[in-house]
């Protein structure tokens, strides 16, 4: 699980410096025809990289999701068990 804990946090550091360096970009725009020439070159980087981390995003909202039910399940099991260990103690 600790290998897994290590890639969802080197992918995340990743995506993020992605993120950073794109929007560096964007802002080295310039104006007048250089600028329309930058902007038609960072498009597509940014929509690849959009594309590219959408699909691991979602699936990392359903994990979480997943997770966040699996631990209210064993809250209410552990909760009921202690309910009936008070009124029927052994």
């Amino acid at each position: 699980m600790a290998a897994l804990e290590e890639l969802v946090e080197d992918t995340s550091t990743l995506s993020a410096t992605l993120k950073r360096r794109i929007q560096a970009l964007e802002g080295h725009r310039g104006s007048g025809r250089d600028g329309q020439i930058h902007k038609q070159q960072t498009a597509p980087v940014k929509s690849k990289f959009v594309n590219a981390i959408q699909p691991y995003q979602t699936i990392e909202q359903q994990h979480h999701q997943k997770h966040k039910q699996r631990m209210e399940r064993q809250f209410k099991i552990g909760t009921m068990n202690a309910l009936f260990l008070v009124r029927c103690p052994l």
